[in-house]
């Protein structure tokens, strides 16, 4: 534990979390968007598992925060490309989800390829562009039952 400090965010987290060792996670509950943006540039390396088939919220935050993230693959969801700081694991059985930790640890130690992945990332950090070409569509499609 001199390494790492462990903190777990969200509402209805159990207090008496304790991992091996002793270990007890400080946990926060639901923060303001201020708070949040700040605590998450002050974080190395983000465990998010999200069993969702798109990216979610959390990972690309953390991603866009400076973040090293390891995050789960799920149905269509097989790799996000955006940004080389996010870790797309196969956490269907400890050796893999083992293997993608380590990597992620790996990755969050490197300060320069971390910096150089968070540079060149293409995470959309713009509603209007990522949402453009359902818009075009909207406005040219024909309505239904016409």
């Amino acid at each position: 534990m001199d390494k790492w400090e462990i903190y777990m965010i969200g509402n209805n987290i159990p207090k008496d979390i304790q991992f091996v060792g002793g270990v007890k996670p400080t946990i926060y509950d639901t923060m303001s968007w201020d708070k949040y943006a700040a605590f998450l540039r002050s974080v190395d390396l983000t465990l998010s598992l999200m069993y969702t088939p798109h990216p979610s919220y959390p990972p690309y935050d953390a991603a866009c925060s400076g973040s090293v993230v390891l995050t789960n693959q799920c149905f269509n969801k097989t790799e996000m490309s955006e940004c080389n700081n996010i870790i797309l694991g196969d956490l269907t059985d400890f050796e893999s989800f083992m293997r993608s930790f380590e990597k992620a640890v790996k990755l969050s130690e490197d300060i320069a390829a971390r910096t150089a992945n968070y540079k060149n990332s293409q995470i959309p950090r713009s509603w209007d562009a990522v949402l453009a070409d359902i818009i075009d569509f909207m406005n040219t499609a024909e309505p239904i039952g016409k």
